[in-house]
């Protein structure tokens, strides 16, 4: 109301007086009002540079850390709501149960559900999931650093077999050489049951560990960055064949591990907490 009168001249003091309404209380009225202006501007730029994967707690994390925006979650929610801003949900992961061949090794489960580690390669988990491109069937398999959420090695493939286990091991351990102490763990898939895969963890100095039969939880890094990639990566890096899709999973890694902030990891990124810990 005042300022609807003070547009027909009235003093501001008088509005105030006769509405009890402090003039400083007005003021920081209009300063909120204006902030909150900025910020719907700012939030539906980040929703749609980002098309829309991100969710209140993702543009949160935007705000304070490149834009150094110190603003509570609950405001974004509420102007998200406002503005209609909703966040692609991701959709329940139904991971299909295959009736295995009980041949093949099994490792003790090492790891147990213990997903914190205190130095890089200490703690390693791999997994493969399956995806679409047109009616082709595209396998990718990741191994991922529990230190920091890393993933420092992928490799995609038409083939599901061990080439594809023993690809993405060559490019973790090319770099970075062998490891003493470094668990490595999986489901207990055939390929990380065989006799190659075996040779591979003694060649590059690993523990093997092995989840439970049919316990997705116990491998829940491996499955959450899955459950991550399948809902973001094709709106974010959308591709029509079988050539560009492995583009797109190239781009979509690399934005994982140097723009995806973490809650975990104190709202930095996996390459940003890295850098972090070790200054």
């Amino acid at each position: 109301m005042i300022d609807q009168l003070r547009s027909e001249a009235y003093p501001i003091n008088a509005l105030c007086e006769a509405l009890g309404v402090s003039r400083s209380g007005y003021y920081a009225y209009l300063k909120r009002s204006n902030k909150d202006a900025n910020a719907e501007e700012l939030i539906s730029y980040i929703y749609h540079q980002y098309k829309g994967v991100l969710g209140v707690r993702g543009i949160e994390s935007r705000l304070r850390q490149d834009y150094c925006w110190d603003i509570n979650h609950k405001k974004v929610h509420r102007i998200m709501k406002k503005l209609g801003l909703t966040a692609v949900i991701r959709r329940k992961n139904h991971k299909k149960k295959y009736h295995q061949s009980p041949t093949g090794r099994v490792y003790h489960n090492l790891l147990n559900r213990d997903f914190e580690a205190r130095k890089p390669f200490e703690k390693l988990v791999t997994d493969i999931t399956e995806f679409k491109a047109g009616n082709q069937t595209i396998y990718l398999s990741v191994i991922m650093d529990l230190f920091n959420n890393e993933i420092i090695a992928h490799q995609a493939s038409q083939e599901h077999d061990i080439k594809l286990v023993e690809n993405t091991m060559k490019k973790a351990f090319k770099k970075k050489g062998t490891h003493t102490d470094t668990i490595l763990h999986s489901d207990q898939g055939m390929q990380y049951r065989s006799n190659r895969y075996h040779q591979l963890t003694k060649t590059y100095n690993l523990t093997p560990s092995m989840s439970r039969k049919g316990t997705c939880l116990d491998n829940a890094c491996a499955e959450g960055f899955f459950s991550h990639f399948k809902s973001e990566a094709f709106i974010l890096f959308p591709f029509q064949s079988v050539q560009s899709a492995y583009r797109s999973i190239s781009k979509y890694i690399a934005y994982y591990n140097k723009q995806r902030y973490q809650k975990r990891l104190h709202r930095l990124s996996p390459s940003q907490y890295l850098q972090w810990m070790a200054a």
